[in-house]
């Protein structure tokens, strides 16, 4: 049987081929058949960096989904209950997710970026000293560095 949106063989059981199913690209872990979904997931999903993002991506998928079927305000106060436990739902999820990749390295804490920015104008300071006058522009460079970090929320 031929995919439903490209000539590609489909897979078993499904009405896509891989990459249309959805696992070729993000959310691979996931066959999805409604066309709104697999057209949003890729605008969620910027990276796959674990299952996890692939978990927020959905999640804020079906969000969207929901409150798309909204057309006026008893629709409105209905959804509130199912909105706001997906909302929970995507805040649980990238608080793990956030938790995860501390976890791996990939993100930095306050505390590790002043330590950074402390290192790279020591090394700025290191590599300036033959010239006249450096330590007005180390100092100069060192705060303009620091108060980028103080000003960045984290």
């Amino acid at each position: 049987m031929k995919c439903k949106k490209c000539n590609a063989e489909a897979m078993d059981h499904c009405d896509y081929c891989e990459k249309h199913a959805g696992l070729t690209g993000p959310l691979r872990s996931y066959i999805l058949s409604f066309e709104p979904l697999e057209e949003s997931r890729s605008r969620h999903a910027a990276s796959e960096v674990s299952n996890l993002r692939d978990e927020i991506a959905i999640t804020r998928a079906l969000v969207e989904q929901r409150l798309n079927l909204i057309s006026n305000n008893s629709e409105l106060l209905a959804a509130c209950g199912q909105v706001n436990s997906l909302l929970l739902t995507i805040e649980k999820l990238v608080q793990s997710c956030v938790k995860t990749e501390e976890k791996l390295g990939a993100l930095l804490s306050k505390t590790a970026v002043v330590e950074l920015a402390t290192d790279m104008v020591t090394i700025l300071s290191e590599e300036l000293k033959a010239i006249e006058g450096y330590e007005a522009i180390v100092d100069r460079v060192g705060m303009r560095v620091m108060e980028l970090v103080k000003n960045k929320g984290n």
